[in-house]
């Protein structure tokens, strides 16, 4: 049987090196794969963008993105099926494999997705979608979702129901129900559904991004202060991740002092178990830490597409407001981008914690993963 502190010091490096590995950890296997794919349809992996098509594999941290005609369908292992439509860019972000809890999210900041989320007894995973402003819990059902190019959502649900936590409140939207989700009022409304013949999702955003040019000052500096708030929260919880860090790293050098003295069995068993209960307090604290990170990089991912809608704005927006809009996304992708390689060096700073406590343990929790256990690379 396993120690304590073998189970207790994998299962905490596992999560950080899972919840906060970047492109220097790539997956070591596939997410899933394409079955379908039609018109302009690319993946981003590693910093680099490329056409994919039919059979090709999906990782862990990959963002799928279809053009104006592009059109893709692929199946997540542990999820199940989903369709793009056009004008959609959804990521992948990294899998907990040591903890079947923890959900699988997606992020979408536009367009258009539906899923098939099959109920397994042998895969009890959650998935999670995060838009700039819902976060969709999923687990057996069928639904159509799309988010507009002014951070509008809109979900119909078909088979089983789904959680939709918008604003602090959760709407529970069942079999036959729709929900919409005003991006300017942050507040979301039920109602029965169309059937799915009549419902027209690109007119639906259409519509909203018709009216986005007259609206982008209000939902640029709504987007920024977003990420403002991210900023604050995100900077509490990373605190939090190097606190529980510094107990586990004390729990295991109390364990490595009790591995010295022969006989004391008894103070090498309590030693094990802190060591324990560190981990335990750690993972808890990455979970958190995931979850808002994950925010954080769907409203990033928004930011920039309000960059290509000011764009693409023409006259409608005035030549001094638009260079004022410029300059608050350029700052509120700036303060995006800063928080993201934060993340990246406290996950150095934490996995290189963990490697050296590992070496004090004489290598029995070094290079171990449970059989099929795979790390995935951080999203984009």
């Amino acid at each position: 049987m396993k120690s304590i502190l073998s189970r207790g010091a994998f299962l905490a490096v596992a999560i950080l090196c899972l919840v906060l590995t970047a492109d220097s950890f790539p997956a070591t296997g596939a997410a899933g794969r394409v079955e379908e794919a039609s018109g302009s349809v690319w993946v981003e992996r590693g910093g680099g963008r490329r056409a994919i098509g039919r059979s090709a594999a999906i990782h862990y941290g990959d963002t799928l993105i279809t053009g104006k005609d592009g059109r893709i369908r692929f199946t997540l292992t542990d999820a199940g099926s989903f369709t793009l439509e056009s004008d959609t860019s959804v990521s992948i972000d990294e899998l907990f494999e040591e903890a079947e809890d923890e959900p699988m999210v997606l992020r979408m900041a536009a367009g258009y997705l539906w899923a098939r989320v099959s109920r397994l007894s042998s895969s009890p995973r959650r998935l999670e979608i995060h838009t700039p402003t819902v976060i969709a819990g999923v687990r057996g059902t069928e639904f159509e979702l799309a988010a507009a190019a002014d951070g509008s959502a809109a979900m119909a649900v078909d088979e089983g129901s789904v959680e939709m936590a918008v604003d602090g409140e959760t709407l529970l939207v069942d079999k036959g129900s729709m929900a919409e989700v005003d991006a300017d009022t942050g507040k979301g409304s039920l109602a029965p559904a169309p059937e799915r013949r009549r419902r027209d999702w690109m007119a639906w955003r259409a519509e909203r991004a018709v009216r986005l040019p007259d609206r982008l000052p209000m939902v640029i500096e709504r987007a920024a202060a977003k990420v403002s708030r991210m900023e604050r929260e995100l900077s509490v919880l990373g605190g939090s991740v190097f606190g529980k860090a510094d107990d586990l790293a004390g729990a295991l050098e109390d364990t490595r002092a009790a591995l010295g003295k022969k006989g004391s069995k008894a103070a090498l068993r309590q030693a094990r178990l802190a060591a324990g209960k560190a981990g335990l307090a750690l993972r808890r604290e990455v979970r958190a830490y995931r979850r808002a990170l994950n925010r954080l990089r769907v409203d990033v991912n928004f930011a920039r597409t309000l960059e290509h809608s000011l764009e693409t704005a023409g006259d409608r927006v005035p030549p001094e407001t638009a260079a004022l809009l410029r300059g608050r996304l350029a700052e509120t992708l700036q303060t995006g981008d800063r928080l993201i390689l934060e993340a990246r060096q406290l996950r150095e700073r934490v996995i290189g914690l963990f490697r050296s406590l590992y070496r004090t343990t004489g290598g029995q929790a070094t290079d171990k993963r449970p059989a099929g256990k795979k790390a995935g690379a951080a999203p984009r």
